[in-house]
């Protein structure tokens, strides 16, 4: 885990993904402090992953939260994240046929891409 602290949009970085259009600045521009789970470079760019521990796991909820942590990536390296997950240790994500697949051995994947 890594902590940051960075300026980013308050208005696109809730709504929707990123834009690689560089630093924030003017009004709408709010500190964020978080903590990066995993960050990690891979074939030619960054993939950020968020763990979470919630019994049941809604990825919609956290859309913005990796939005915005996509910004400050971005802010603070340069660089937006070229994908960016949630990771559930909690019993299931929810909406299994939409974000949960089935593995080889039986199990179902706990990841979901959300960019």
């Amino acid at each position: 885990p890594q902590a940051f602290c960075a300026w980013v949009d308050a208005v696109r970085g809730k709504s929707q993904p990123p834009d690689d259009g560089g630093r924030t600045a003017g009004l709408d521009a709010v500190v964020v402090q978080g903590i990066f789970d995993v960050l990690f470079r891979e074939d030619g760019g960054y993939v950020l992953l968020d763990y979470k521990t919630d019994r049941i796991l809604n990825p919609r909820i956290y859309k913005a939260q990796l939005y915005v942590y996509a910004c400050a990536v971005r802010d603070l390296l340069g660089e937006l994240p070229r994908e960016g997950w949630l990771y559930a240790f909690g019993e299931e994500l929810a909406g299994k046929g939409r974000f949960v697949s089935p593995t080889e051995d039986g199990g179902v994947d706990r990841a979901v891409r959300i960019f």
